[in-house]
């Protein structure tokens, strides 16, 4: 019923996901501002699919002293169309890419960094947790280039059930249908898979929830090694934060964490042909 009051068109937003991966070569992305002055701010930005993980983790790292954490915000993006909106005569995003310059680079760059510095205060570490931002990380990378990307990655099958599960006050369309959902997970999976080959190495980190629940402690230390932060025993009492969730997890990250819902979609698997049958091998 929810699906049929939906406008979603599956070609075409495919097909955007597939520019993306045609434009953003690994010239393209080596596009930086000219003369960046190293910021006293870190800008991270925490990308996945919905109900990976990313509500946890920003928990975790909200509990930091050195660390804000913005929730979901499409601050990266206003910035990026700040460019056109002075010069309406250039392509849209992600053609947009191949026609930027250096100056421009530095305008998005200057715009997005005055934005964190107002917002984040005297924090180390910015924290973007929108996880659309997956389609940015090229334009986000060419203009940012110090920006770590954590990538939160869960069992296939788990997160799509949880998805198709949930309605989203954030308009996610193609989760109201379990073959467009399969089908957009799979292409999410090509752009990280991109992204990993085009992008350095060392500024992203995949964190995989059932690892965090195995060894929170580890999984842990080791991400806030790759930001570059001390480690606080504070990030593992992340369920007593003050932060703000405003995601469909705000219940789960207020408790301990559990284990409970590893395995879940095995309950439903009768239900879940047409999504396996997307998912593929990715179906485990």
């Amino acid at each position: 019923m929810q699906r049929s009051l939906i406008d979603y068109r599956e070609h075409e937003t495919l097909g955007v996901l597939d520019e993306v991966m045609a434009v953003f070569c690994s010239e393209i992305v080596a596009r930086h501002p000219a003369d960046a002055i190293p910021p006293a701010m870190s800008p991270v930005f925490i990308v996945g699919m919905p109900r990976s993980g990313s509500t946890l983790l920003e928990q975790i790292l909200s509990c930091h002293p050195d660390v804000y954490c913005s929730g979901e915000t499409n601050a990266f993006a206003d910035k990026l169309a700040m460019i056109r909106r002075d010069a309406p005569e250039l392509p849209l995003f992600p053609e947009l890419a191949r026609t930027i310059d250096a100056e421009a680079l530095a305008r998005v760059a200057s715009a997005y960094r005055a934005h964190i510095t107002k917002v984040g205060g005297s924090a180390r570490i910015f924290v973007n947790k929108l996880l659309f931002n997956f389609v940015f990380m090229g334009a986000i990378h060419m203009a940012l280039p110090d920006a770590k990307f954590i990538i939160t990655r869960r069992n296939a099958c788990d997160a799509c059930l949880s998805t198709f599960a949930n309605y989203f006050d954030i308009y996610v369309p193609y989760s109201y249908d379990l073959g467009e959902l399969g089908r957009f997970y799979c292409k999410y999976e090509r752009v990280i898979e991109h992204w990993l080959k085009v992008l350095p190495e060392r500024m992203i980190r995949i964190v995989d929830y059932e690892a965090l629940a195995s060894d929170i402690e580890g999984q842990t230390r080791g991400l806030l090694d790759f930001l570059g932060l001390a480690w606080d025993p504070a990030c593992l009492a992340f369920y007593r934060s003050d932060h703000p969730a405003r995601t469909a997890s705000v219940t789960q990250v207020r408790r301990p964490l559990y284990r409970s819902s590893i395995g879940r979609w095995r309950r439903y698997e009768g239900h879940l042909q047409p999504l396996i049958d997307v998912l593929g091998e990715r179906a485990r």
